[in-house]
């Protein structure tokens, strides 16, 4: 890996990190306003470490995007998924201009699904520089990672429609969680017969079972701040742990081993 990569990875990392406090402290914001003993110092330090945290990472996306854009321009995914990932910073920052205590249930499930996709962007681009490659064939494993991406971001997107009112889709998010656990496990066994992607699977098949458990907790004690909160940020490690299983199959293909060559 050379220097360049190792650069991109640590901002991006950096970044997805810092996302993960937006996503966090974002939530933490929206249900303390229907919060009657929520204190008001406290609401205002998670504002502050929003907007903080909000301006480092967008520094740090257009310090990436500008390493990636720079590079050798045969190598089109790295370039493209860079960009994706800066226009979904460039949309959050223009959503952000709407938020606020007036906000609507539109800005607020865009803010929290963009959020859950930005930091799916960020490690995936880490993910890229950072995997090793090795030989093999994996275009089935790879296609069940894929669907199993989707999958699991259907389903963060029917709870932030649920958890921000924009629709009440309980019902659809309940459903669409089964599917994802169910892909994730036959995901993480796929995985786990190779040495290479073992731990990955098992990190899928982990936070998916965390996932489920908080998710169902979250349902028994009448939905408590913490639960929602740390319900959000599971999903967004989720979705990290299945673009890191990605490409991780991905680097084991003949085509990337040669592409990456």
């Amino acid at each position: 890996m050379g220097t360049d990569s190792r650069w991109v990875v640590r901002l991006a990392r950096t970044a997805f990190v810092l996302v993960l406090a937006i996503v966090g402290s974002s939530a933490f914001i929206r249900l303390s306003a229907g919060t009657p003993d929520a204190v008001p110092s406290v609401v205002d330090a998670a504002r502050m470490a929003h907007r903080l945290s909000a301006s480092l990472a967008g520094l740090l996306v257009l310090l990436v995007a500008g390493l990636v854009f720079t590079r050798d321009r045969s190598r089109r995914p790295d370039f493209a998924l860079a960009g994706v990932t800066l226009g979904v910073t460039l949309a959050l920052a223009w959503v952000g201009r709407y938020s606020g205590p007036e906000a609507t249930n539109a800005v607020l499930f865009a803010n929290l699904a963009g959020g859950l996709a930005l930091s799916t962007l960020l490690w995936a681009v880490a993910a890229r520089e950072s995997v090793a490659v090795a030989q093999g064939s994996s275009s089935e494993v790879t296609a069940l990672a894929l669907v199993t991406l989707v999958a699991a971001g259907l389903q963060s997107i029917t709870g932030a429609m649920t958890v921000t009112g924009f629709a009440k889709l309980g019902a659809a998010h309940h459903a669409s969680g089964i599917v994802a656990i169910a892909l994730c496990a036959w995901l993480a066994i796929r995985l786990g017969r190779s040495p290479a992607t073992r731990r990955v699977g098992q990190s899928i098949i982990a936070l998916a079972a965390i996932q489920a458990s908080l998710g169902v907790a979250a349902l028994v004690f009448s939905l408590p701040l913490w639960l929602v909160l740390a319900h959000n940020i599971g999903a967004a490690l989720l979705l990290a742990a299945l673009a890191q299983g990605i490409a991780q199959v991905r680097a084991q293909s003949p085509y990337y081993c040669q592409f990456r060559s």
